[in-house]
């Protein structure tokens, strides 16, 4: 039972509530001009991240999907089985790399200090 519940988020993309009557779900992106440089910077660099994810998935999709084609019309043919393997293998790679590049990330920020993670606050330490 919620009564009177009056909160609004005001990141891109929140979730926003208002009184009763109003409306209560996701919000549309805003202007990014509205934010400060370093979340600029942040969405930016979250948006490309997730857009390369997507298309390293896409890749190893095709690539073993190949390769596994390419496996099943060797008939028997040595090369042709040794080429359609290691493609499967190097698409099988390239997604475990893909899928512990943020771990990898996390490690080497720590080490070296440096907040890979948070691009905002990395610049906001250069600036300020």
């Amino acid at each position: 039972m919620a009564s009177n519940v009056q909160y609004q988020d005001t990141n891109i993309g929140s979730l926003e509530a208002k009184n009763a009557g109003g409306t209560i779900g996701y919000s549309p992106p805003g202007a990014i001009g509205a934010l400060p440089l370093a979340d600029q910077v942040a969405l930016v660099i979250s948006n490309v991240v997730g857009f390369l994810t997507v298309i390293a998935s896409l890749a190893f999709i095709f690539y073993a999907l190949i390769g596994s084609i390419n496996w099943i019309s060797a008939q028997g043919d040595p090369q042709k089985a040794q080429k359609a393997g290691q493609m499967i293998t190097q698409a099988i790679i390239g997604i475990t790399l893909t899928a512990t590049a943020f771990s990898i990330t996390y490690v080497l920020g720590k080490i070296l200090g440096i907040p890979y993670l948070d691009p905002a606050e990395t610049i906001n330490n250069f600036i300020y």
